[in-house]
């Protein structure tokens, strides 16, 4: 799992390592008292996708005015495939130097690998044969790899290959911090870059936090993190889709049309024993596109058993719900994914169309609403 800049920044933080006075702000309103309090700011878009500089999602601005000018340019803007939902509003540092340093995963060794970079920024990639490298025994935490990491960067200093302006003892205590960083939060990746030099001493400009998602299980706060991630990006997918999406905390997918008729429900799937995952309302004149977008959404849900479908058509077309539920079903067996349960209630306009469609499809369609949710709150109860 990769954390947000914000998220990494808050971490080192906590771990002693020096970062720029910043401030986290979701809307407009708020970016101009901040600005005014930072005077020179750096205006960063928070997306997970590398590149954000080249992209123009990272900026300086001069007064409080040109920050919230950049800041209306970026938030709710597509940057790199994701939608900007937050900006980082920082100081601004005035830098002497840029280094690079980052622990990570050797991959082939399968080990810790300690890296320190001369240079630092936006094309570090570019002075790759000025980086230098420690390879560690494991990731046990143990005197004998600190020891290691304060003799390689000892040796760096020695040999004068670092800016003789940093504090040798800074530096360790830095790339020291980071280490244990790793160790405590199962990461795969730590890196700052760049690690600046000011006249104050080393300051973390950017950072970059991948923590093994494998190891989630064990790291509450981070699995916190994701779960609201998830919900976040969920509900702001679905937006963008055109149907309304609330992530709840159940197994059965309900998906609907108009809110109304969705959290009657919902309200009844709890009645009868059931837990919905999810709120779904695919709105009035949905077609057969959007009802295939909205079970591809609902599908991704983690720990989904089993999905309901309750439509009473109006100025919707049962038919069409019915074209869509095929054509999603059809997706499904061509790239042989598998197929959840699924539980149908079809009544209203062209609902004997919609329900000799899904007929051939071996679809049995309810037309009682308390049916319907029965048969899926059974389907739930299954083991999977």
């Amino acid at each position: 799992m990769k954390l947000y800049e914000f998220e990494a920044k808050g971490i080192l933080r906590e771990f002693g390592v020096a970062v720029p006075r910043s401030k986290l702000v979701s809307s407009v309103d708020e970016v101009f008292s901040v600005a005014k309090e930072f005077g020179s700011c750096v205006v960063k878009a928070q997306v997970l996708a590398g590149g954000r500089g080249k992209a123009g999602a990272v900026r300086s601005a001069l007064t409080p005015e040109e920050t919230v000018k950049i800041a209306e340019k970026l938030l709710k803007k597509e940057v790199l495939g994701e939608i900007v939902e937050k900006l980082l509003l920082e100081e601004k540092i005035d830098i002497l130097n840029e280094l690079y340093v980052a622990v990570t995963v050797d991959t082939f060794q399968r080990k810790p690998l300690i890296l320190i970079g001369l240079k630092g920024g936006v094309d570090v990639e570019a002075f790759a044969s000025e980086v230098f490298k420690l390879s560690l025994e494991s990731w046990s935490e143990n005197k004998h790899s600190s020891k290691k990491i304060e003799e390689f960067v000892e040796t760096l200093f020695q040999k004068t290959l670092i800016d003789p302006r940093v504090a040798m003892e800074e530096f360790k205590k830095t790339l020291l911090s980071m280490w244990e960083l790793a160790l405590k939060y199962d990461c795969e990746l730590v890196e700052i870059n760049p690690l600046a030099l000011s006249e104050k001493g080393l300051v973390a400009l950017d950072a970059k936090i991948l923590v093994d998602d494998n190891a989630l299980f064990r790291q509450t706060k981070i699995r916190k993190q994701a779960q609201k991630r998830a919900r976040e990006i969920l509900e702001a997918e679905a937006e963008k889709a055109g149907f309304s999406f609330v992530l709840l905390q159940g197994d059965i997918g309900v998906i609907g049309n108009g809110a109304g008729l969705v959290m009657g429900t919902l309200d009844l799937v709890k009645d009868m024993g059931g837990n919905p995952a999810c709120f779904v309302d695919i709105g009035g004149g949905a077609s057969p596109d959007q009802v295939k977008k909205a079970l591809e959404f609902v599908s991704r849900i983690s720990g989904l058993k089993v999905i309901l479908v309750n439509v009473f058509g109006g100025i919707t077309r049962c038919d069409e719900i019915a074209e869509g539920i095929v054509e999603w079903l059809q997706e499904l067996k061509s790239q042989e994914k598998p197929i959840l349960p699924l539980v149908c209630r079809l009544t209203g306009t062209k609902e004997k169309e919609g329900q000799k469609i899904l007929k051939k499809t071996g679809i049995e369609v309810e037309t009682n609403t308390e049916k319907a949710v029965i048969k899926a709150t059974k389907l739930s109860k299954k083991e999977m």
